[in-house]
């Protein structure tokens, strides 16, 4: 079992959380959760504590009950000024980022979502709690359509929906369609009418990635491997981030069965999981 979380900032809104349980070696079930704390705007003007309190207390919980993998750096590598650079990116870029085509953490589209993540993390070890590495884990789902010879780009609007009809996903558009073949290439299902945003596949994937097994993973030692094979520089230390970890391959004909459920609470979806 594991939680996947695709993580956007404050005044986006719309994180999505799912919930991936591996019932065999090839069948994997997920559900796309909406309405969590993750999810909901602070609101102009409104104080950050009490947000931040309820995010901490969600993670605290999710951490509890299974391993969670987020699409949001974590372990930065000394960034903003990581020391011995010999190239400008790497003063907003870490090697894996470079290596793989990710944005750049402190700058660009994310810095806002690495902030709100830093500022939880923070905020949970005051609880002498430091998940990172034993139930905390960084993905990057892009990085994982690249190595799956998946398309990895061109799939993101906020718009474009993708829709399970007959035993296929359907979408319009440049961008639909690209989605569209991402989701049939991971061999997604649903029930008739479901449908998905770049936010939920991403967060789908997020979760894949804490099911699947270890073999089909891209970490440690092979990860810093290829990282340097692909920055292509010798003074560039390829180590990679702290519990950091990328799909490789997946099983024969994988059964990615996946639905979606918006709850009020946070503990209506824990109370679900429990169950599983």
């Amino acid at each position: 079992m594991a939680f996947g979380l695709d993580l956007g900032g404050y005044s986006a809104g719309g994180s999505v959380l799912v919930f991936a349980t591996r019932r065999t070696p090839t069948e994997v079930h997920a559900t796309v959760y909406k309405g969590h704390t993750f999810s909901k705007k602070p609101g102009r003007g409104r104080p950050l504590a009490p947000i931040a309190e309820k995010e901490v207390e969600l993670l605290a919980a999710c951490l509890r009950r299974a391993p969670l993998y987020a699409d949001v750096p974590i372990d930065l590598q000394g960034l903003p000024c990581p020391g011995g650079e010999v190239y400008a990116w790497q003063l907003v870029k870490r090697p894996v980022d470079f290596a793989f085509g990710a944005l750049p953490p402190l700058a660009d589209r994310i810095g806002s979502v690495v902030a709100r993540f830093q500022n939880i993390l923070r905020l949970l070890s005051q609880d002498h709690l430091d998940p990172l590495g034993d139930r905390l884990f960084e993905t990057y789902p892009a990085g994982s359509l690249r190595l799956l010879e998946l398309p990895h780009e061109g799939y993101k609007d906020d718009k474009d929906r993708i829709t399970f009809e007959g035993d296929t996903w359907h979408g319009s558009g440049p961008k639909g369609r690209v989605l569209t073949r991402i989701a049939n290439g991971l061999g997604i299902s649903g029930t008739h009418g479901e449908m998905l945003s770049h936010d939920d596949l991403d967060a789908v994937l997020c979760a894949l990635t804490g099911v699947v097994d270890r073999s089909c993973l891209l970490q440690g030692k092979e990860l810093g491997t290829a990282i340097g094979e692909r920055v292509d520089d010798h003074r560039v230390d390829p180590t990679p981030p702290e519990a950091y970890a990328l799909i490789e391959r997946l099983p024969e004909e994988p059964t990615i069965v996946v639905s979606s459920k918006t709850v009020r609470e946070d503990t209506e979806m824990l109370e679900e999981v429990a169950e599983e």
